[in-house]
């Protein structure tokens, strides 16, 4: 179900948008509705998650590159039954998806010296997309 108070702001267009749309695809373009699924792929105990998860001084850690779901402390099992992590990670990779590797990358790391990594707006749509099951719809886990 669409959440209509769930916001965010489209790098895409410069205009906010729901969360929704921003996380499945550039608002004007064709490629979410001609694709069949979106298949990604989950590295468990992965060496950049680790390296990212000292950086947050955390215990467990889920962080995308590309197409890929990088984990450390955490099972891949443990982590899809999470459903609103799943969902949290999705749309950082239809973020990827929407603006390229490098420059969502450049984008992302820019965002977070700027204003933080709690402020930043690709998180901030990833926070909101962990209340829309929809996200996960053509999503499939290799």
């Amino acid at each position: 179900m669409l959440l209509p108070q769930a916001k965010a702001f489209c790098i895409y267009n410069r205009e906010t948008v729901t969360v929704h749309d921003f996380c499945l695809c550039k608002i004007d373009s064709y490629f979410y509705k001609a694709m069949e699924k979106l298949v990604c792929h989950i590295k468990e105990r992965s060496f950049l998650a680790r390296l990212a998860a000292r950086r947050m001084n955390s215990q467990q850690l889920a962080m995308v590159i590309g197409k890929t779901i990088h984990l450390y402390g955490v099972s891949r099992e443990e982590f899809l039954r999470h459903p609103w992590w799943v969902r949290h990670e999705v749309c950082h990779i239809m973020q990827y998806q929407e603006l390229g590797l490098l420059p969502f990358l450049w984008r992302y790391l820019w965002e977070c010296k700027k204003v933080g990594y709690y402020a930043n707006r690709f998180e901030v749509a990833a926070r909101a997309a962990e209340k829309n099951a929809a996200i996960v719809n053509k999503v499939v886990f290799s």
